[in-house]
């Protein structure tokens, strides 16, 4: 079930707002082929986009502004996102500028950091700068997972892409185990905004899935309902967002990117795995990656009963055969 909500919800996840572009990322890998242009012409692009929709302060000022708040040289070497303006300033910050409506939730992403921990960018000052926010970010290290072979030969439970898998297995935990004393709500539009996600899917898919869209639509109602966790979750779980420490080692340093996170319904960012996994397919049609069977052999464990949450997660969100059940078990049963 949880792909159908995932497929679903892929509409408000990763079409309002670009967030894979919304927050400082690393660039793309590149990729041959003449009609792909390189990662400086798309800055370039999205930098002069920018600027022109927010004239003033100019890009000048706002490199000036950078080297005034950090005593660094600016930097251009980062992706950049359609809706803020991202330079390094030397090894430890980014500065990033933006948009007036495009603001931070500072005290949600403090919370994500006491939650996460290091998995989240400390957020360490905050200016306005003409109409612009000025946010000044302590910098991830470590490279993209991207970088990581998916297809590990010899011994899969010593690659370092295994090492990655469990590591966002335990990631995924800590918003079950370290639930802060005064949760934040989530949207009051929030269930609606999915309820309205699966009604257009339902339209789009032929009739044979209607019974599973509506199976869907119980489970959004059990999601919200009872005692299950309201946790803060982060949608841009893309291979450019997440940060490993390098590529022999694949212990994952974070996310990059938490301009979108929002609160909502514990596991949400469980399919996440798919991405590290290198696709976003599901109904066994895409065999391809070996990276499916590294992840049953690390993460086979026996059956661990969390009470009634963990049972609505088990009945009506994800199917007992589904991958990311026993992904979670290993996680919240062995995670100290």
């Amino acid at each position: 079930m949880a792909c159908i909500i995932r497929d679903a919800l892929s509409s408000i996840w990763y079409t309002s707002g670009s967030p894979s572009t919304n927050s400082p990322n690393c660039s793309s890998p590149n990729t041959a082929g003449p009609k792909m242009l390189s990662s400086a012409s798309t800055n370039r692009i999205i930098i002069d986009l920018f600027f022109r929709e927010q004239p003033m302060p100019s890009q000048k000022d706002c490199d000036e502004f950078a080297r005034a708040l950090t005593q660094c040289e600016p930097d251009l070497a980062l992706m950049q996102g359609a809706n803020s303006y991202t330079v390094r300033a030397g090894h430890s910050y980014i500065v990033q500028f933006r948009k007036p409506s495009r603001w931070l939730d500072l005290a949600l992403l403090r919370l994500a950091r006491e939650v996460y921990g290091a998995h989240v960018p400390e957020f360490v000052e905050v200016h306005r700068f003409g109409n612009l926010w000025v946010y000044k970010i302590t910098q991830m290290q470590g490279v993209p997972v991207y970088t990581l072979r998916t297809n590990p030969t010899g011994d899969v439970c010593k690659s370092p892409f295994c090492r990655t898998v469990q590591d966002y297995a335990r990631f995924c935990a800590a918003s079950w185990k370290h639930r802060p004393s005064s949760p934040p709500r989530a949207r009051a539009t929030l269930q609606i905004e999915y309820l309205a996600a699966l009604e257009k899917l339902s339209h789009a898919l032929p009739d044979r899935f209607g019974a599973d869209v509506e199976r869907a639509r119980e489970a959004v109602w059990r999601l919200f309902g009872g005692d299950w966790p309201m946790v803060i979750n982060n949608p841009q779980v893309t291979r450019s967002n997440v940060r490993v420490a390098d590529d022999e080692s694949g212990a994952l340093l974070g996310l990059v990117a938490w301009g979108t996170a929002e609160v909502g319904p514990w596991g949400m960012m469980v399919p996440g795995i798919e991405t590290l996994l290198g696709h976003m397919s599901y109904g066994g049609t895409d065999e391809r990656l070996d990276g499916v069977y590294a992840l049953g052999l690390l993460l086979q464990k026996t059956p661990h009963s969390l009470g009634s949450c963990w049972e609505t997660l088990e009945e009506g969100v994800l199917s007992d055969d589904h991958p990311a059940v026993t992904f979670l078990q290993s996680a919240l049963l062995d995670w100290k």
